[in-house]
């Protein structure tokens, strides 16, 4: 048994595999983040530090662990794209936690037409290939989705989610 094994298998019994397969799952999306970083640097070399400076701000959120990679990517992306455009308050929910956060508020209870909008436009936003799934989903009102989604950005802000000036 290679050490990577024996690691992982005394994880599972001193964790349990629920935790272990979290924890596991959680450094696993640690090479995401490192991989769209070094994108990023790669396409604008001079915002290189600002970028590092992020890493620690990239964590998942909420159920976010448990969605396919290409959620936390997009999540990543959005945060990363905010500090293209010269942000340093990250702090407010990317639309990849809007899609999390929707996708277990429709668990708890049935979305309304207003809502399942909200979540039509985080599906395509973040999960393009399944925008089909929506095809005749439309807001209630012009600029209803945008409304919404900037409640949800705010409730789902992470205060901490903050680059110092000087990085």
């Amino acid at each position: 048994m290679s050490r990577s094994e024996a690691f992982r298998k005394a994880a599972h019994e001193l964790l349990g595999d629920s935790k272990a397969n979290i924890v596991f799952r959680t450094l696993d999306l640690v090479g995401v983040a490192e991989q769209e970083i070094k994108r990023y640097k790669d396409t604008a070399p001079e915002l290189a530090g600002r970028y590092d400076a992020a890493f620690e701000h990239l964590q998942p959120t909420g159920e976010m662990v448990q969605m396919a990679d290409r959620v936390y990517i997009a999540h990543v992306c959005e945060l990363l794209d905010r500090i293209t455009a010269g942000q340093l308050d990250l702090a407010d929910g990317t639309l990849a936690e809007c899609l999390c956060a929707a996708s277990y508020i429709s668990t708890q209870a049935p979305p309304t037409a207003k809502f399942e909008a909200v979540i039509a436009h985080c599906f395509r936003a973040v999960l393009p290939e399944k925008a089909s799934l929506f095809d005749g989903v439309h807001e209630s009102w012009s600029g209803q989705v945008d409304e919404d989604l900037g409640v949800m950005r705010r409730k789902l802000r992470v205060e901490s989610r903050r680059l110092p000036r000087a990085a």
